[in-house]
């Protein structure tokens, strides 16, 4: 599939971030990729955060390569970060050079998920046809053939998983994210975390342990408190957003790639739709995923900016609390930069 992917034109769309958690960036590149693909663009990645990627991840594709820096070239800048609904055509119709002719090298930013706008491109669609790409295999396999754990990280995943699996038959992954500790939006009602534990208990299975990721310790500590005959865990170390937390480290983003690894393995997934994290995890490899629905502060107690976004959200995708699938933006069938030291090793606890 994309492994035979071989750039015919001497241009370049160069993946821009300089903020954003890992699957704002981690989905945001796959974007970035997949027009370079179709347009048989050479594709690069430049990742100016506090944590970057590289440090986690390499490819047989060398995607962090500078040619495209050092080079003189004409150089171009497409925007479709938070708000794209004006731009979308940019994908949608035509090709890239049919609106930037002269650009030699496009820089690309984005934080949604774009990749179902390719598909409604006659001549995209046709080019992924030939080989075998479709709506439901496109993120694994561009997931896999972008990004594989550097060889002293694998090590550290393989002990984390074989902890989590131990002497269960069944695992449940979580991931609750909250905004409670970062002022960002949605931030969720308490009650939204009773949801979660009403999803995870009706899901009980005997010799089952629940492995949690969240960005907050209270929403874990809640989960842990109400889930019922089952074993939670959780990988060591503090809850973070690493695009919300001046202080996150380098751990702190190797911690939550295994998440997103680990989230992945479940044989069932309990997600935030509204979180990149959430999607990466399902999109890595998508088996059986819930949704939670989400609830925020009533409208009348909530700040001013989660009003804001209660708005636009209900403008853009109906009602927000349940339209999920739409909000989801994946076509599945749901229910509702200093390396780590490799001797330190993550566990389950």
């Amino acid at each position: 599939m994309f492994y035979n992917y071989k750039p015919s034109k001497e241009r370049y769309i160069v993946y821009r971030t300089n903020d954003g958690g890992i699957g704002d960036r981690l989905i945001g590149a796959m974007n970035a990729f997949l027009m370079a693909f179709v347009n048989d663009y050479h594709f690069r990645i430049q990742d100016n955060t506090k944590t970057p990627m590289v440090e986690v991840f390499t490819s047989n594709h060398n995607w962090w390569k500078r040619d495209w820096f050092e080079t003189p070239m004409k150089r171009g800048r497409l925007n479709l970060l938070a708000s794209y609904d004006d731009l979308i055509q940019y994908i949608t119709e035509g090709t890239i050079e049919d609106y930037y002719p002269n650009a030699e090298c496009l820089y690309f930013y984005s934080n949604q998920n774009l990749v179902p706008y390719f598909f409604k491109n006659p001549e995209y669609k046709l080019k992924l046809d030939k080989i075998g790409i479709t709506e439901e295999n496109v993120y694994s396999e561009m997931f896999n053939y972008l990004f594989t754990l550097e060889d002293e990280y694998k090590k550290n995943y393989n002990y984390l998983k074989s902890k989590l699996f131990l002497d269960v038959k069944y695992v449940i992954g979580v991931h609750l994210r909250t905004n409670w500790n970062w002022g960002d939006v949605p931030q969720l009602s308490r009650n939204t975390v009773q949801k979660f534990i009403t999803a995870i208990n009706q899901n009980y299975l005997p010799n089952a342990r629940v492995l949690v990721s969240s960005d907050s310790q209270m929403g874990y500590d809640m989960l842990k408190e109400g889930i019922k005959g089952m074993d939670v865990v959780r990988i060591s170390g503090d809850a973070v957003h690493i695009s919300k937390d001046d202080n996150a480290k380098m751990n702190d983003l190797l911690k939550t790639v295994f998440e997103i690894y680990l989230l992945s393995e479940s044989d069932l997934l309990i997600g935030s739709y509204w979180s990149n994290f959430t999607r990466l995890s399902v999109m890595k490899s998508p088996k059986k995923s819930v949704m939670v629905e989400m609830e925020v502060e009533p409208y009348d107690t909530a700040n001013e900016s989660t009003k804001y976004w209660v708005e636009q959200m209900n403008n853009s995708l109906g009602d927000v609390y349940t339209d999920i699938k739409r909000a989801f933006r994946f076509p599945l069938t749901i229910k509702g930069h200093t390396k780590c030291d490799p001797e330190v090793l993550f566990t389950i606890k």
